[in-house]
């Protein structure tokens, strides 16, 4: 497996942080370490994405909306991606005939 993208980690955090959730318990459910996490927890404080109540961080309505648009995204994405897989191999096999 590759690197992921930034855009999935925060997804993951985000996600995760839905009903609430601590930072170390973020830092092995997204196996990303201390300073990387708060690195992307600087970024989604600014956007206003997470917020931390009591040192449980809990994804905002924005950041819900963003979970839910990112979502659908990668599933568009997934669809379009197996359709060109698809396609590719049919000029495969028209080639080979």
């Amino acid at each position: 497996m590759g690197r992921r993208h930034k855009l999935d980690v925060i997804f993951e955090i985000l996600s995760l942080a839905h009903d609430g959730v601590k930072r170390t318990r973020l830092v092995y459910l997204t196996n990303i370490n201390f300073s990387m996490l708060r690195r992307y927890l600087n970024v989604l404080f600014r956007m206003g994405l997470i917020e931390d109540k009591d040192r449980i961080l809990v994804t905002t309505p924005r950041g819900v909306r963003f979970v839910e648009e990112y979502d659908e995204f990668r599933l568009k994405w997934n669809f379009y991606e197996e359709f060109d897989r698809s396609m590719q191999r049919r000029e495969e096999t028209a080639v080979v005939k």
